[in-house]
């Protein structure tokens, strides 16, 4: 058998690498700025690859939101703040730079001739790419910030999977023969290989577990589920009780590690003790095609999995409170077909959204004072994506503002943008705050802007606020 090659074309199936963003929101089309087609929050959005391009799945709705065209991308990574995420292409030997507000690719970085790029990872503060060159035997460290190669890595041969953390990243190679199968430890600050972890089998797919020394990983072969201890790399443990095992995922909190199998099982694992807490049946969805083939697990803790079949790939989510032993394609939260991504939107309802600003009425120069703009939902219906901003008059400076926000310079002062919310629901609200130190005199009108990206609203009027402080 001619192992690197499987191990090629074993990657290039598992088509759904899921990744779940945090976007940053823009201002609202009342401010006549642009807005991106979709401005989400976290937990909304799972950007699955495939050989065609990265589909954009709005996870809430179950529907294909946009479709990314990329060149045989074989994986997808998401920055943690939602802002960029990384198609690598193998064939070109190139990483594709999307703007997820844009929705589009805004940057292609072009690695050193004949490279072929199989597996990414982010550091944890996103300030670098790790790429694997599998036939190179060595992994590129791109700055994000940059967009270019910093640094070059020499690892064992044929590396086809990579994780990072804060302080070193671990490279799977893939020996010729089974004698070379380990985990290269890469100390991140010098960026050379300080150890190696010898495994029984070549390591297909691994995860760290936050919090903790642990990291789970299966064997390319057998599929045994290899457990490692970081603190001193040396393997802990071998279960040989879960086999055909295709992918792994740990939850936010590092207490529960996932295993998804071929044979569309889920298993669900105490990440410490490695117990068995229950297993479930995925259904059918994935029968001869392939199986469970991808996983990830939302910042809410949900879990989206990516099934092979023939076109392209169903991304299906569920939430670990609803898994049960007896969970079922048909109780699956929502399921996507991205060869067509024609499934119909969910009839819009419609949402109030109305906001107002509290605050001091009256000030003095060269003082801070500080105001809320509180953001709410009227109903009847759910409003999606919902946008705020405070726009900063002129006369006065920003000091700060709550929460994460960009600034916008406009004509007619300085503009606030919070994070677009996601979902909310009748009755809830948002609020936000911020501060102001005043450098001239006079009425000064501050002004609120709130409103549904998506959903539509009977009554306009309260999207807009305004409030007024007579500086002295």
């Amino acid at each position: 058998m001619n192992r690197p090659e499987d191990a090629r074309a074993r990657r290039r199936t598992r088509s759904a690498v899921l990744g779940i963003p945090a976007l940053l929101g823009v201002a609202l089309g009342a401010l006549a700025l642009p807005s991106p087609a979709n401005a989400v929050g976290a937990g909304t959005y799972a950007y699955a690859t495939s050989a065609s391009g990265v589909s954009v799945v709005d996870t809430a709705t179950g529907t294909v939101a946009a479709s990314i065209t990329t060149a045989n991308a074989a994986q997808t990574v998401v920055s943690p703040n939602g802002l960029r995420a990384y198609s690598i292409d193998y064939s070109a030997g190139t990483v594709a730079v999307i703007d997820t507000a844009q929705e589009a690719v805004v940057d292609t970085v072009a690695l050193p001739d004949g490279s072929a790029p199989d597996a990414e990872a982010l550091s944890p503060d996103g300030s670098k790419l790790y790429v694997a060159d599998y036939y190179d035997s060595r992994v590129f460290v791109l700055d994000t910030a940059t967009g270019s190669v910093s640094a070059t890595i020499a690892t064992g041969q044929y590396p086809d999977a990579i994780a990072a953390t804060a302080t070193h990243l671990y490279v799977a190679d893939f020996g010729t023969d089974g004698s070379t199968d380990n985990i290269s430890v890469v100390d991140v600050a010098t960026n050379a290989v300080t150890s190696t972890i010898a495994t029984p089998d070549a390591v297909a797919t691994f995860a760290v577990v936050p919090g903790t020394n642990l990291m789970y990983a299966a064997g390319y072969d057998d599929s045994n589920l290899m457990v490692l201890d970081l603190s001193t790399n040396t393997m802990l443990r071998t279960q040989t009780d879960i086999s055909g095992i295709t992918a792994l995922a740990v939850s936010p909190d590092g207490s529960r590690t996932y295993v998804a199998t071929l044979h569309n099982g889920i298993y669900a694992l105490d990440s410490v003790s490695g117990t068995l807490i229950l297993s479930a049946d995925a259904g059918q969805v994935g029968a001869g095609a392939g199986g469970v083939v991808d996983m990830s697990v939302a910042s809410t803790g949900a879990i989206e999995l990516g099934v092979n079949i023939s076109g392209g790939s169903l991304v299906v989510g569920v939430a670990p409170t609803t898994l049960t032993a007896s969970t079922t394609s048909t109780t699956l939260a929502s399921m996507v077909d991205l060869s067509t991504g024609t499934i119909a939107p969910a009839p819009a309802g419609k949402a109030d959204v109305q906001t107002k600003i509290t605050g001091p009425t009256s000030g003095s120069t060269g003082k801070a004072y500080t105001y809320t703009e509180t953001v709410k939902n009227a109903g009847p219906g759910v409003a999606s994506k919902v946008g705020a901003t405070f726009l900063v008059p002129p006369g006065a400076s920003l000091v700060s503002a709550s929460g994460s926000y960009t600034k916008i310079d406009t004509p007619i002062g300085r503009l606030v943008v919070w994070r677009t919310v996601p979902s909310m629901a009748a009755s809830a609200s948002s609020t936000y705050t911020v501060t102001l130190k005043f450098t001239g005199k006079g009425t000064k009108v501050l002004t609120g802007v709130a409103g549904s990206l998506s959903t539509p609203d009977p009554k306009l009027v309260n999207n807009l606020a305004l409030a007024t402080t007579k500086v002295k």
